[in-house]
């Protein structure tokens, strides 16, 4: 039964922004750690409806965050995108960061503070996958 309860709608898409900062915030400091500095990033986001309804917020949270827009291949440009990558995951996508992270043997410590999805959200997507 789909119910449109725009209360929990505006929260999820809370949520989500903030979740995203989280992450922003996470893959800075990866960056850091690895490179020394903050590469240019490349944000893969999905086609779906919480990216059509918030992609103005999450694009507002970026550059509220001092990022600025850049093609594709401006991203690339930069040398962190040459650095060699022994690890591949052929079941499920993770960041050039962590690929990059792992090819270098880095374990456990260094990836501790990824965000998590946020409980209440798993909650939401268990009862609507069910």
């Amino acid at each position: 039964m789909v119910k449109k309860d725009t209360s929990l709608m505006k929260s999820i898409g809370s949520t989500y922004i903030d979740y995203m900062e989280r992450k922003l915030k996470y893959f800075e400091k990866q960056s850091n750690k690895l490179f020394g500095r903050n590469i240019r990033q490349i944000l893969l986001i999905h086609a779906n409806a919480i990216n059509a309804d918030y992609l103005n917020e999450l694009a507002r949270m970026y550059e509220k965050n001092n990022y600025k827009f850049v093609t594709l291949t401006q991203a690339l440009e930069d040398k962190a995108y040459t650095t060699n990558i022994s690890v591949f995951n052929r079941n499920w996508g993770i960041s050039w960061l962590d690929r990059w992270a792992l090819s270098q043997g880095k374990t456990g410590e260094f990836f501790k503070d990824e965000p998590k999805t946020p409980e209440n959200i798993m909650k939401l997507a268990k009862v609507t996958n069910e």
